[in-house]
């Protein structure tokens, strides 16, 4: 049982990885960084092994961190399994491998959904509006990236987490200490506040009129997924 892991006597091979683990598992914040700084760089090395991209890598000791060090579901932080049966190095090592081969069956069983239909060119787009998105994609990305950071920090680290880390309602809640409805109104409420900081940025920066922004609002919020990724992993949505 993951209890018996975090209870296991102070003796052995492995005592002082069973005693760090242990106090992470109890949310012990230094111990937690010690943990990152001696194993996470092996971690790293081995997800390069995986022929994973940079961001591919980050989302995957994103994801290892909260499985590792916040409960689920009523249960205990993961790393409250590890019985010291062999190095925490190579434990948590296997951890991130599977996490990140989960990554990649996550990825190769999404099915075709609103972000990519949103690829599709819309047969009510005036040539105007087309024209307008071809010549404005830069802008637009930026106009996202100028919302997000007028965002309120609590609402842009929802959506990070939600869009970038890929964390369901019910992980969020947990996270935040939070209902699981009152999770989705945060969530919804955090999408609403970027799609009007979106509509000013919009109006101030491209000029566009009415019916242009609404269409391009409609656009980048048919597919938050698709739009705020690459903002997120390049850091353009961090307040400076």
């Amino acid at each position: 049982m993951a209890h018996d892991a975090v209870a296991v006597p102070d003796r052995g091979p492995h005592a002082a990885d069973l005693s760090l683990a242990a106090a992470c598992a109890r949310g012990d914040r230094a111990a937690i960084r010690k943990l990152e700084a001696t194993v996470f760089g092996d971690v790293d090395a081995a997800l390069g092994t995986m022929k994973l991209a940079p961001f591919e890598r980050e989302e995957v000791l994103q994801r290892l961190r909260i499985h590792l060090f916040t409960r689920s579901g009523g249960e205990p932080p993961r790393i409250a399994g590890y019985a010291g049966r062999g190095p925490l190095r190579a434990w948590v090592r296997v951890a991130a491998i599977r996490t990140a081969l989960n990554m990649r069956r996550d990825a190769r069983e999404v099915p075709v959904d609103d972000a990519r239909l949103a690829d599709l060119p819309s047969l009510c787009d005036s040539p105007q509006l087309s024209r307008l998105r071809a010549d404005s994609r830069a802008q637009l990305e930026q106009a996202l990236g100028r919302a997000l950071r007028m965002l309120a920090r609590r609402d842009r680290t929802m959506l990070r987490q939600h869009y970038l880390d890929g964390l369901r309602l019910g992980e969020l809640a947990d996270l935040h200490g939070l209902h699981r409805v009152t999770a989705a109104r945060h969530l919804e409420r955090a999408r609403g506040q970027l799609a009007t900081k979106l509509r000013t940025v919009l109006h101030r920066d491209l000029g566009a009129n009415e019916s242009e922004i609404d269409s391009l609002v409609r656009l980048a919020a048919s597919g938050w997924d698709r739009s705020l990724r690459p903002l997120f992993q390049s850091g353009r949505s961090h307040t400076r």
